[in-house]
This record gives structure tokens, C-alpha cells and sequence, in this order.
């Protein structure tokens, strides 16, 4: 038996005829679902648009699921109408069924085979305005990109991201109303596509009110304050969807809406009413874990979102961890002088128990942050710190030099970041550039004396339809301005572990001590590839590259004894970040590295 797209009614009856021949009394269970004849799409991906689904392979426990000859027509109809979304109007969809009866069930095996035919190609694109009467400041430009092309496959995503991109345009440009007529004309072979689209826009306008509702216990000063839009000016959707992502970031609303109407009182005006809803200013949050490298973590953290107003906020966290025991303080600023400028100070009584040193230390950062128009944050401060430094072992401390075993920090520090991607959280396109430069000074009254500077550039590139393919590279440079003493061993760069070069064990990749302990170098390059692959709900798998090398010379960044390691992954999303789990193989390690080291983290590796 077989369905086509545009199989008759009298076709379905008899169809459904053949469906009665199952005999009512049993239970119908679906045995197995095999899709034959699919080129331009996966199995899997024409399996999730239907409801009909076979047992996964990885729960045999479980009951196999009821089969629905209703639901399973629908499926098909479904699977007809994707195919034509996606150009392919002469596809042929067909269906065979066997069945196999067993105790009180029958067991339905369903084949359904798939002839796509040619895919229907865009033929022209046509743009029409009809044009307002009132005419903006500059003229519009209109011409693209647009996600439908001449000559590409016709997708029906494609025709659709169009007209929002035709409107956002106009929406970007003054224009609060427009409405985007469209049509998609298939020629007589079905093989070419007419598309056109017709824009009608309403008043270019300008912004005549502002509304604040849903406040509470945030002043609308504060709201205020974020917006990047002001009376007067001309409306943008670009400044409507960043003032409600500034907002969002303070942290004091669970949710932040902004609608606009036309004002009755003036023509070409709008009014725009932004309602927020306030979320807790005040919290404690308990956090456990486990990773490799720490063992088990807890922290504790009391935060203040609002404190004493204008949108200040402070924080005290305690962590313990087989690495870190810690108590810090932080305050943030918003607006210091400019509405993009941050004045940040952090206080830290911290113990780092390493395997080369234990150290204690008391610690002060102020800064000044500032965020560019373009995605670049600017950070330049002081850091102040006081540290005892014990349980050194003396080979290590004779070959690097010498180590302190007290003394103070007192230099500025300066971060650049430039980060144009499309999410912060889960990039999938787009780059990621650090510099991070630190030093402390004898002229300012410190005993430790020395520059540390690292830079690197990650980037994000979409792997098929749902993949990511990233790729990173480090430099790190760091070295005394005077004795060799004065560079901390706590400064010096150190390679391998989960969050550097997997299948190393924690700073293992580099020169080492007779005894295993890494002396930590004064140069060092790092990088990777690795591909993230979605392959079920929220799980995905992971295949990376890893590579590095640590010198003890400085400046030494010719990459001319790299060590590499190579492996998979599993990464599960939570609403508390993604679960990673990598096994990397050391390629071409040294004869006292294990064979292979299992990493467990809390987030991406990069």
C-alpha cells in the first residue's frame, strides 16, 4: 500500500479498509520504523517530525509503544508537507506494513520509502514599496542580504526570515508599523519558485513618551537610566531590544517587556511603555559539585542586586574545595562616570593548596570597566595582595630560581575582551578574543616583581545544521624584572588538566622535577579544536585536539615541542550549565604520563 501527496479520498478509504484487517481484539504495538530513499535528510531528523515512534534500542525494559494507524497517516501527511517546505514539491511519499501476532499483541513493522525528486530553486526575488507620505531624514537601503537567494535551493524558512528582515529594516529605521505582504508562485514543473514581497509602511516616527509600570521597590530612575532611546528621537528596534537586555542584566527583573502605540496627540509620534516585573534582590544560593581536578566543591553566596539602589551590587561567597578554601567580597558600580562605565572592587582571603605549594593569601582588586558600542569590554585596575607561600620542595625552588616565601604584590592589571558572537552562553558563530595583562612593581613598595601577559582568540563556526566546530589558541608570557625570585611561582605558566590540555594530568604537561612536580614555564602556547555534536535532546557528543608546550625560557613561542592529546566527549545541557565529560589520550607524552585521564567539568572547555 502506499500514500502520495496528493492521494484522493477514495485512495485513503481504501487504505483504511487494509488497516481493519488487523484484528481489533489484539493489542497494536509499532515493532520497527525504517525510512528508505532520504538523501538530503537524516533518518533521525524525519523521525522527530512524526508522533509514530519505535522503542529505543537502549530501553528494551520498556512496553513498545501502541500504533495508531490515524496518528500514523498524519505522520505521513506531516512528512509530506516537510518535504515541501523545504522545495521538494514533487517528492512521493509511500508506506508498507507487516505484521507479526504473538500472545495478545500484534506487532507492526512500518517501512516508509521517500522518491524526493528535484528541489525547487529560487527563480527570482522581487521587492516592491509602497511608498508613505511622509519621507524619513536618509533615504532606506533595502537591497540585503536577504536569506533568500537567487539560484539556491527554496526553503520556506528562507521565504519566511525574509520578510522579518525586510521589516526589521524599516523597524530599525524609524518605522514602528510596516506590514510585509508576501507570495511564492511554483512554476508549471514545479521545479522553480516566484517569489515576491511587497512592504507598506506607516509614518516614519519619533519617540513622543515613555512609560514605566511594574515597579515596585526599583526606582524608575533606574530604569531610566539603562535605556538606550530617549524622548524625541527617532524610533529603532535596535535600541528597544538593548534596553531590555540591559535591564535583564541587572539582575532585578524576572521579566522585562517594551511595547509601543501610536500617540493619539501627535502624528509620526510614538509612545512605548516598557513593563518589568521584579524578582528577589536579596538571595542565598548553596552550590555542591564535583570535578576531577577539585574533588568535591561547596559554596555559599548572599548577594544584594539593589544594594542601597541605583542598581549597586555586593556579595559575600565562601568556596572550599580540595584547591581552593575562600572568602570573597565583591561590589560593582553601575554608571561610575559614563552610562558604559563599571567601578569594581574585590576582596579575597584565600588558601591555594597546589601540588608544588600551598598558599595563603589576603587580596584587593579595584577596577574600572568599560563597554564599548562594539562588543568590547575594557578592564584596567590595581591588584594589592599579601602571601605566604610554603611546602615548596627545594629541587623545584633550586631550578626555577628561588621561591619567596613571603611577600606583597602591588601593580595594575588590564584585560581587553572582544567577543562578537551570537551568544555568550552557547556560541555557535562568531569569535572570542582575550588579552590579559598583570604586573607588580618595586617602585609602587612591592617585593615581587614582575609582567604576566596572555592572549587568545577562540572561534565559533556552525558544523552542518546543528553542530559547532571551535577552535582556540593561547599565548602566555611571563618573566621577572629583576631576580628570578621575584616572578611568583604561583605566576608561572602552567599547562594541562580539564581546563587547558586534556589527557594531561593538572600542569603535568611541561618541564618537571625529578620528584613529578611541574616547574611552571615563562612561556607557553595552547590550543585546540573540537567539534560539539547535538545527538539527542540535550545531550551531545564531542571529539577535540588538544595541543601545548611550556618553556622555561621567556618568550620562547615557537611551537617546536608541542604536545598533543586527542579524545571524545559527552556534554548534557542542565539549567545550571552543561555536564562535560572528556577522556583524552595523550599522543605523544612522556613516558611518566598515564595513558589516558578522564576530565569532569561544569561548563564548556572553551
Amino acid at each position: 500500500m502506499s500514500v502520495c501527496p496528493n492521494s484522493a479520498d477514495a485512495d485513503r478509504m481504501r487504505e483504511q479498509s487494509q488497516w481493519d484487517s488487523l484484528n481489533p481484539d489484539l493489542e497494536w504495538r509499532i515493532g520497527e520504523i525504517e525510512i528508505t530513499g532520504a538523501s538530503h535528510f537524516s533518518t533521525g531528523s524525519l523521525d522527530k517530525k512524526m508522533l509514530s515512534s519505535e522503542r529505543p534500542w537502549y530501553t528494551p525494559w520498556r512496553a513498545r509503544p501502541e500504533f495508531d494507524p490515524a496518528i500514523f497517516e498524519r505522520d505521513i501527511a506531516r512528512l509530506v508537507r516537510f518535504y515541501e517546505s523545504e522545495g521538494f514539491y514533487k517528492a512521493l511519499i509511500s508506506y508498507e506494513w507487516n505484521q507479526e501476532e504473538g500472545g495478545d499483541r500484534i506487532l507492526i513493522d512500518l517501512t516508509i520509502s521517500i522518491v524526493e525528486g528535484p528541489r525547487a530553486t529560487v527563480a527570482t526575488v522581487d521587492f516592491e514599496v509602497i511608498e508613505t507620505l511622509d519621507t524619513p531624514p536618509q533615504s532606506l537601503d533595502v537591497s540585503g542580504p536577504f536569506s533568500l537567494k537567487t539560484g539556491t535551493p527554496f526553503r520556506e524558512d528562507d521565504y519566511r526570515a525574509t520578510a522579518e528582515e525586510i521589516e526589521r529594516i524599516y523597524l530599525s529605521e524609524g518605522f514602528p508599523w510596516v506590514a510585509i505582504e508576501r507570495s511564492a508562485r511554483v512554476n508549471t514543473d514545479r521545479t522553480q519558485v516566484i517569489a515576491a514581497f511587497r512592504a507598506k509602511p506607516g509614518l516614519y516616527a519619533t519617540i513622543a513618551s515613555i512609560e514605566i509600570a511594574g515597579v515596585e521597590l526599583v526606582s524608575p530612575e533606574l530604569i531610566s537610566r539603562e535605556l538606550t532611546f530617549a524622548l524625541g528621537e527617532s524610533f529603532s528596534i535596535q535600541a528597544i531590544e538593548a534596553s531590555r537586555s540591559k535591564l535583564l542584566s541587572l539582575g532585578l527583573f524576572a521579566s522585562v517587556s517594551i511595547d509601543w502605540s501610536e500617540d493619539g496627540d501627535q502624528l509620526g509620534a510614538t509612545s512605548v511603555r516598557i513593563t518589568v516585573k521584579e524578582r528577589p534582590h536579596r538571595e542565598i544560593r548553596i552550590g555542591v559539585g564535583y570535578s576531577t581536578e577539585e574533588e568535591a566543591q561547596v559554596s555559599v553566596r548572599w548577594g544584594d542586586d539593589n544594594w542601597f539602589g541605583s542598581g549597586r551590587r555586593t556579595a559575600f561567597t565562601g568556596r572550599y574545595s580540595s584547591v581552593v578554601r575562600s572568602l570573597d567580597y565583591s561590589f560593582m558600580q553601575p554608571h561610575m562616570w559614563e552610562k558604559n562605565d563599571r567601578g569594581l572592587l574585590n576582596i579575597s582571603v584565600f588558601q591555594e593548596t597546589e601540588r608544588m605549594y600551598t598558599r595563603n593569601s589576603v587580596r584587593a582588586r579595584p577596577a574600572f570597566e568599560r563597554k564599548f558600542s562594539i562588543p568590547l569590554v575594557l578592564n584596567v585596575g590595581l591588584q594589592l595582595e599579601t602571601t605566604r607561600v610554603r611546602d615548596v620542595d627545594s629541587e623545584l625552588s633550586q631550578l626555577i630560581g628561588g621561591v619567596r616565601s613571603e611577600g606583597i604584590l602591588i601593580g595594575p592589571t588590564l584585560s581587553l575582551e572582544w567577543s562578537p558572537v551570537d551568544s555568550l552562553i552557547h556560541p555557535t558563530t562568531g569569535w572570542v578574543a582575550k588579552l590579559q595583562v598583570e604586573a607588580s612593581t618595586t617602585l609602587l613598595g612591592a617585593t615581587y616583581d614582575y609582567y604576566k601577559t596572555t592572549a587568545s582568540i577562540t572561534r565559533y563556526h556552525p558544523l552542518g545544521k546543528w553542530g559547532v566546530l571551535a577552535a582556540r589558541l593561547e599565548i602566555g608570557v611571563a618573566d621577572s624584572f629583576s631576580a628570578p625570585d621575584r616572578l611568583p611561582i604561583f605566576e608561572r605558566l602552567y599547562a594541562g588538566g580539564e581546563n587547558s590540555v586534556r589527557g594531561y594530568q593538572r600542569r603535568q604537561l611541561g618541564p618537571r622535577a625529578s620528584n613529578g612536580d611541574p616547574l611552571g614555564g615563562r612561556s607557553r602556547v595552547e590550543g585546540a579544536v573540537e567539534a560539539r555534536i547535538p545527538v539527542w535532546r540535550d545531550l551531545g557528543v564531542v571529539g577535540f585536539v588538544d595541543f601545548g608546550q611550556v618553556s622555561l625560557d621567556r618568550f620562547d613561542l615557537v611551537p617546536d615541542d608541542l604536545r598533543y592529546s586527542a579524545g571524545p566527549g559527552l556534554i548534557y545541557d542542565t539549567p545550571f550549565g552543561p555536564l562535560s565529560l572528556y577522556a583524552g589520550f595523550p599522543l605523544n607524552g612522556k613516558s611518566i604520563d598515564p595513558s589516558w585521564q578522564l576530565h569532569f567539568s561544569i561548563g564548556f572547555f572553551f
